[in-house]
Parts: structure tokens; C-alpha cells; sequence
């Protein structure tokens, strides 16, 4: 069982793997692969910081001082947590993220017994979800996976998304 990065290497392509789990990861990853493909990797990743300051500017005023569970997926239930870059970038706007870990499992209950003040949905079919959260009367904030989900640049794209559902309600 050859894993597809041994296999494209083995035809003498260059590999770039990493585990992005933290803001910091994703800050050295953007460093990293900015100077692998010849720009200044610095500078990306200053740029980056420098956007991502302005969007969590933006998204202050809607979670301060909230509770939030950020959802990844329903069945199994899994989050992005406090330790997750989701979670951090959160954190920094304000937000009080749970649970205490990156990316984990976790159980209605737990959903339940937090009461969060709201639950981002990042799911590609948000219905059943949505129709739990609201039978428990749990406010649930409904942002497309495909840009907040991407541990990249592009999860900017998804915190543009995330504000716009959050603060303009």
C-alpha cells in the first residue's frame, strides 16, 4: 500500500507534505510553499497576516464574548476546536471556541450541555443539522466548507462568507 506521495515521488516529482492543524502551520506552510515556488514566502505570509487581522477585525463585533462550536461534520459529529486554526482565528475574534482541542469527535450531548450562543455549520447539506439545532433552540450559522475548510489562504474567502451570515443577521 504505497501512500500517492511515495508514488509521485517515485517518478522523480517533488512533494511538499504537511499537516495543517494550527494557525501556525498554516502561517508556515504559506511561508514555506511561497519560497519552494520562488516568491518571497516572508512576504506571503505577512500578507496573509495582514489580511486575516483585518477579516477577524470584521467578525469582533458579531462573536465577542461567544460561545461557538464550529462544525465540520454532523454524522459522525466532528468540530474544529479552540486548538484547530478555525478555532484560533476565532479566538482571536473574540470568541470563546469549544472544545479545548484542534479537530476531535464530539457527542450531541456535548453540543447540548455547552449551549453555544451558536453553532457554525460547514457542511456541505446543512438540513438535518440545522433542524436538530433548532428543535434545542441552538442558533446555527449555515457558511459553505469550501473556502473556510481549506487550511490555505482561501479560508478568507470563508471568513468574508462567515461574517457576512453572522453579523448582517
Amino acid at each position: 500500500d504505497v501512500c500517492s506521495s511515495d508514488l509521485l515521488s517515485s517518478y522523480g516529482i517533488k512533494v511538499y507534505v504537511r499537516r495543517l492543524v494550527s494557525l501556525s502551520d498554516l502561517e508556515e506552510a504559506i511561508e514555506e510553499i511561497g519560497n519552494l515556488v520562488g516568491k518571497d514566502g516572508g512576504k506571503k505570509k505577512e500578507e496573509f497576516l495582514e489580511l486575516l487581522g483585518e477579516e477577524t477585525e470584521k467578525l469582533k463585533p458579531c462573536v465577542r464574548g461567544k460561545k461557538v462550536i464550529f462544525l465540520i461534520s454532523f454524522r459522525p459529529t466532528y468540530v474544529a476546536g479552540e486548538k484547530s486554526y478555525l478555532g484560533e482565528i476565532l479566538e482571536k475574534a473574540g470568541a470563546h471556541v469549544v472544545p479545548e482541542a484542534a479537530f476531535t469527535p464530539v457527542s450531541a450531548e456535548f453540543i447540548l450541555t455547552e449551549r453555544p450562543s451558536f453553532v457554525v455549520l460547514a457542511l456541505r447539506d446543512s438540513r438535518e443539522a440545522e433542524a436538530f439545532f433548532s428543535r434545542f433552540g441552538i442558533k446555527s450559522v449555515k457558511v459553505a466548507p469550501d473556502f473556510i475548510l481549506h487550511p490555505s489562504p482561501e479560508v478568507l474567502k470563508g471568513l468574508r462568507i462567515l461574517e457576512k451570515e453572522l453579523c448582517v443577521k
